[in-house]
Order: structure tokens, then C-alpha cells, then sequence
């Protein structure tokens, strides 16, 4: 056997394992619309109450923040998680104002 031929079988072993690995370990599902408006709507909430966001630059930001949020591919799993933790760091905002 020579050098190709060894490499060509180790990349189909590879590929196989990955695909097994992949029918026991499904992908999770990614969060909705909605679930997005919802972290969408309290970050930026919580970025104009600490000056992050100005009137000037609220349309762009909101839209900048939109396409962030999207981007991270949060599982659906962990939607409440960042909604809680995101609740309270905007009461922490709020309360030292």
C-alpha cells in the first residue's frame, strides 16, 4: 500500500466516525423568531439605559444588534438562561441610575 492509498482509507475512517457521531448526537434546535425579538428587545433595553445607545444611533443599533443575536446561534435550550440573566443585569442597570 502506498502513501495515497494509506491516506485515503484514514479519511474514510474519519468521515464514517463523524457520521456516526452525528446520528447519536443530534444538533439542537436554534432559537425562534420570536425567542430572538424577545433577547433582541431586553439587550437593547438594557444598552440604552447604560448610554451604549443614543437617539442618534438607536435605528442602526437596533439593527446591528439583530444580525448579532441571530449570529449567535443560541440553542433553544438556553433562551430562558440569557433572558434571565439578561433581566438581571437590567435590573442591576436600572437600580443604579
Amino acid at each position: 500500500m502506498n502513501l495515497g492509498q494509506a491516506v485515503a482509507i484514514c479519511l474514510y475512517e474519519l468521515r464514517r466516525s463523524e457520521e456516526r457521531a452525528a446520528k447519536r448526537f443530534p444538533t439542537p434546535a436554534v432559537l425562534s423568531s420570536g425567542d430572538a425579538e424577545r433577547i433582541t428587545k431586553l439587550l437593547n433595553e438594557i444598552l440604552a439605559h447604560s448610554g451604549y445607545i443614543h437617539d442618534l444611533t438607536a435605528a442602526s443599533s437596533e439593527l446591528k444588534l439583530r444580525r448579532l443575536i441571530r449570529r449567535l446561534n443560541v440553542p433553544a435550550n438556553d433562551v430562558e438562561t440569557w433572558l434571565g440573566m439578561l433581566r438581571q443585569i437590567l435590573w442591576r442597570v436600572k437600580r443604579d441610575l
